[in-house]
């Protein structure tokens, strides 16, 4: 792990954040300036971030790239204002509509610290629905969405030999399901097997390979699995065995309950 850049192609930078939540942010370089993939999770760190990139390049943050709502990955956008930030047009309806509550609720968690009481959510400008490219001057990345998975609105930046994937993928940890569709997801990963570039950066955690996303898929096809079995024989989520399972208990229960969520009124209707 470090707190250093780490340069995984032509100008393609990464920094690993140890603290919080072993965040990746992302850099990417071109001729007309510098886009940033997320932005950290308050102010006062996307402040040091823009200071941290100062030393990799004195072009101007031009663009932003938010690969989902979350407030880890977005509650720094308002240092970073006179760029354009880009998301999916599902990040902007939720931020718009639940941004507040969301930026509520953080202060809850921390309830002794400032910096969380500085922010003010600050949604993306630019949209896309399914693909979009951008030109950063003497290169182009890519957007994409492949489906639902860990949000409604996750989004994937490919440019060159690296795709960012932000939190459809996770290293180290179980993936964080509180606002999952794991029925989708297992599709989405792997339609993302497919496209993703050989180095992939997960939203939290070490580079990964499109391998490891395949290994991703089968842990996620357990859930759904597991989850289909149960709704067919009528056992409630906190009566599934949890033989085999891929991620602790916790995690799997509520990856679980999503899941049933998603497939009884299906169930229900057929």
């Amino acid at each position: 792990m470090t707190e250093n850049w780490t340069e995984f192609g032509d100008r393609i930078f990464v920094r690993r954040f140890s603290s919080p939540f072993d965040l990746n942010v992302g850099l990417v370089v071109g001729g007309a300036g510098a886009l940033v993939v997320d932005t950290r999770t308050n102010p006062a760190e996307a402040r040091a971030l823009r200071k941290e990139i100062r030393k990799v390049t004195a072009l101007p943050v031009g663009w932003v790239f938010n690969t989902h709502e979350h407030w880890d990955h977005t509650f720094g956008n308002q240092e970073f204002s006179t760029a354009r930030i880009w998301a999916h047009v599902a990040c902007r309806e939720r931020m718009e509509e639940d941004g507040e509550q969301a930026r509520k609720r953080v202060i809850g968690y921390y309830p002794d610290d400032p910096a969380y009481q500085e922010v003010i959510i600050t949604p993306p400008a630019e949209t896309f629905a399914d693909t979009a490219s951008l030109d950063l001057g003497d290169r182009t990345v890519d957007f994409a969405f492949y489906g639902l998975g860990h949000t409604t609105n996750d989004a994937v930046l490919h440019v060159e030999g690296v795709t960012f994937a932000g939190d459809l993928v996770e290293d180290g940890n179980a993936p964080s399901f509180d606002d999952s569709y794991p029925v989708a997801w297992v599709e989405t990963i792997g339609r993302l097997a497919e496209a993703a570039r050989p180095i992939v950066i997960p939203g939290h955690g070490g580079p990964v390979d499109p391998d490891y996303l395949v290994m991703s898929r089968f842990d996620l096809a357990w859930i759904v699995r597991t989850a289909r079995a149960g709704i067919e024989r009528g056992t409630a989520v906190e009566d599934l065995a949890l033989d085999g399972a891929p991620y602790p208990e916790e995690p799997v229960r509520l990856a679980l309950s999503r899941a049933y969520a998603e497939l009884e009124p299906r169930t229900l209707g057929s």
